[in-house]
């Protein structure tokens, strides 16, 4: 796990003015622990970094550092059945095939909301 999980994971605790001990206790965790992974001496498995995104609001891959955007509120988005069968039908596939369509997957998605919020953005009264 890269220092973007340490630094990140500190910056949005500390943006919730939450010292390491009241985060550990949302997690039913030691202090040590958080500062552990704050210091990238311990790693999060895939549960446990799951509930770290849906506590913060943010992306697994935000956290991660896969995406430059934590997913703010306006850009949760419900997963429609067609990309719950993929997930589904990409089980069969190699570690690496999932995780390169994973990534097109994703990047699709952060430009697609990035043409949204400027198309939005040319639409505001202020630029007329």
């Amino acid at each position: 796990m890269s220092d973007t999980f340490c630094q990140r994971l500190k910056k949005l605790r500390e943006e919730r003015g939450l010292t390491q001990g009241a985060l550990a206790a949302e997690f039913s965790m030691s202090t040590s622990a958080i500062g552990m992974y704050e210091r990238g001496q311990r790693k999060p498995d895939l549960e446990q970094l799951q509930e770290f995104a849906e506590f913060f609001d943010v992306t697994t891959d935000y956290l991660l550092g896969r995406s430059k955007n934590p997913t703010p509120k306006g850009r949760t988005m419900h997963v429609p059945d067609d990309f719950v069968i993929l997930a589904r039908k990409t089980g069969d596939l190699s570690e690496e095939t999932r995780k390169r369509i994973y990534k097109i997957i994703n990047s699709t998605v952060d430009n697609v909301l990035d043409f949204l919020e400027e198309e939005e953005r040319k639409k505001s009264p202020d630029n007329e």
